[in-house]
């Protein structure tokens, strides 16, 4: 005890006979409370969440108002025939994204009702030519597809993924984003090859996997 003792008056003898030492030992801690408190901020704001209302009760619409009365979420209200995986990374979320980077008034020409009929394919065309609006809806596409594939290598780790589609057209600004993605949410050892599927060789292909999925996946039937 006296040992502790002798240590810590030598060392608050220092700091006083010191006053650069003094001077950054109590002005320090100040100043970084007043950095990290300015430029940190644990506020989560505007986080997509997909909802499928199957009850379609008063309940369960209060229960989706309180997320949408939230900061930290936007609701994305999905049908409840169609699966959820294709809310944020699909052709119609693209679709839906285009729409929603339109500021044209509702009725008119070009307004957001007129822009969800815009077909995919035209919005890759738009992308081709360099419009921003066109291009921000298929970065937001490929940054879910990234985060799905993440979880697919995270469980399943192949060694390589084909992505098949129509999004493969514009695969030159696709996978660098979904690359990006896959990178961060994987560990540094795993690894994987992610390959654009040759749109003539896409039908065969989606036949092949639905072949292998319905031999391993699907519940046998029971006479």
């Amino acid at each position: 005890m006296r040992r502790i003792v002798a240590q810590v008056r030598k060392e608050l003898t220092q700091i006083v006979r010191d006053w650069r030492t003094l001077a950054l030992a109590l002005v320090l801690p100040v100043v970084m409370l007043l950095l990290m408190s300015a430029a940190l901020s644990l506020t989560v704001s505007n986080l997509p969440i997909v909802v499928q209302d199957f009850d379609g009760s008063s309940a369960s619409n209060n229960f989706i108002d309180a997320f949408r009365a939230s900061i930290s979420f936007h609701v994305v209200a999905w049908p409840v025939d169609k699966s959820a995986e294709e809310a944020l990374a699909s052709n119609a979320a693209a679709v839906r994204y285009f729409a929603e980077a339109t500021s044209v008034p509702k009725g008119e020409i070009g307004s957001k009702s007129d822009m969800a009929r815009v077909p995919f394919a035209d919005i890759l065309r738009l992308v081709e030519q360099g419009d921003p609006k066109a291009c921000r809806a298929l970065h937001r596409v490929a940054h879910h597809l990234g985060i799905g594939i993440a979880m697919l290598a995270t469980g399943l780790a192949p060694d390589v993924l084909v992505v098949v589609g129509e999004v493969t057209r514009a695969w030159e600004k696709v996978e660098p984003v979904v690359a990006a993605v896959v990178r961060r949410r994987l560990s540094a050892r795993a690894s994987i090859r992610i390959v654009a599927g040759d749109a003539e060789l896409q039908p065969r292909l989606r036949g092949t996997i639905a072949l292998v999925l319905q031999k391993h996946f699907v519940a046998p039937s029971i006479a």
